[in-house]
């Protein structure tokens, strides 16, 4: 099978109103360790066909911090994990290498939102205050979110160090079923928990897409900062809600 350039996701393709996409590895082969240089970025907009000028992106610290995307043109919004907007046009976009990008569409609204969520960021609720942000601004209604969680390392290949792990169980409960404790080690699968989490706002289930790839898995698809060390590229998410 040809690997293409980037993906976009089902739950979003039936409303004319709101694009989304993930690169692949194939993209742009060249951003390395994800520094993230302009000129590459530049060039992987041109790739999918976005325009770098609409472009937000979150620094991503492994905070819980969210920004409304207000101001047209380029823009890093700094010590930021999760961006938001109403503005048609707008281009919101996360770098991901077995971390989580979340996507949200409010079609109501209409508003977007995306968050990077790593370890640190799920326990920090990151998804969680994307969504309530989005209630506080736009008067998000959750059981009117569709949601995206796109390729991510999957809990079969994350195994965490002793004491992140007693973060997990401490935070989300022994018997998580998300949380697997086996002689390998404990293994969070961040994509179920986020999931979970986003379901006890009131975001349905069947609303929630989860991408059935594993970045570290699909070598061929996706870059894996986990198999591939600091050598590790990145993918780019991005949503947006389209002018008229």
């Amino acid at each position: 099978m040809t690997v293409p350039k980037f993906i976009t996701y089902p739950p979003f393709e039936s409303d004319e109103r709101v694009g989304t996409l993930t690169t692949t590895r194939h993209a742009l082969p060249t951003m390395k360790g994800g520094s993230r240089a302009e000129g590459e970025i530049a060039h992987l907009c041109r790739v999918v066909g976005l325009e770098v000028d609409r472009l937000a992106t979150a620094q991503q610290v492994h905070g819980d911090v969210v920004v409304r995307v207000r101001a047209s043109g380029r823009m890093v919004l700094p010590d930021t994990d999760a961006l938001i907007t109403c503005e048609p046009g707008r281009i919101l976009a996360v770098f991901t290498a077995d971390c989580v990008p979340g996507l949200l569409y409010d079609s109501r609204s209409p508003a977007v939102g995306i968050f990077h969520a790593g370890w640190r960021g799920t326990l920090a609720n990151i998804a969680e205050r994307t969504v309530s942000t989005m209630i506080k601004e736009f008067n998000t209604r959750p059981g009117d979110l569709l949601v995206a969680l796109g390729p991510a390392i999957c809990g079969d290949n994350y195994v965490v160090g002793r004491e992140v792990g007693k973060k997990f169980i401490s935070r989300f409960g022994e018997n998580n079923p998300h949380i697997t404790v086996d002689d390998g080690g404990i293994k969070p699968d961040l994509r179920g928990l986020i999931s979970a989490q986003l379901e006890a706002l009131g975001v349905p289930g069947k609303s929630i897409y989860i991408h059935p790839q594993c970045t570290f898995a699909e070598e061929s698809w996706w870059y894996s900062y986990r198999r591939e060390g600091e050598r590790a590229e990145r993918m780019m998410s991005s949503i947006w809600l389209k002018s008229a």
